[in-house]
C-alpha cells in the first residue's frame, strides 16, 4: 500500500517512508474506531480511504479541510456497509 499512497502524493523519494507507515497504520487504527473490521490492503475502498487520510494529514495541496472531509464521510460509508462492519 505505501507505494500507491506515494504515487497518490507524487513522492518517489524514500525520505518520508517511515512516516507514511505510520499515517497508513494511523488510518487504518481509525478506520477500525469507526468500526470498520475488514481492512485489506488490496481493497480499493480501503486504499481509497487511506489515500484520503494521508492527504488530510499532510495538508494536501493546502487543502486539508476538503481531504478530512472527504475521508469522513468515506469511512462513515464504510462503516455502515455489511462488507465491512460486523
Amino acid at each position: 500500500m505505501l507505494e500507491k499512497i506515494k504515487m497518490s502524493l507524487r513522492i518517489k523519494h524514500t525520505a518520508l517512508d517511515d512516516e507514511l507507515i505510520d499515517m497508513i497504520a494511523a488510518a487504518k487504527k481509525d478506520l477500525t474506531r469507526v468500526g470498520i473490521i475488514n481492512i485489506a490492503d488490496e481493497d480499493t475502498l480501503i486504499i481509497q480511504a487511506v489515500k484520503l487520510y494521508c492527504k488530510w494529514h499532510l495538508n494536501y495541496e493546502s487543502d486539508a479541510d476538503r481531504y478530512k472531509e472527504a475521508y469522513t464521510s468515506m469511512a462513515q460509508s464504510l462503516s455502515m456497509s455489511g462488507d465491512y462492519s460486523v
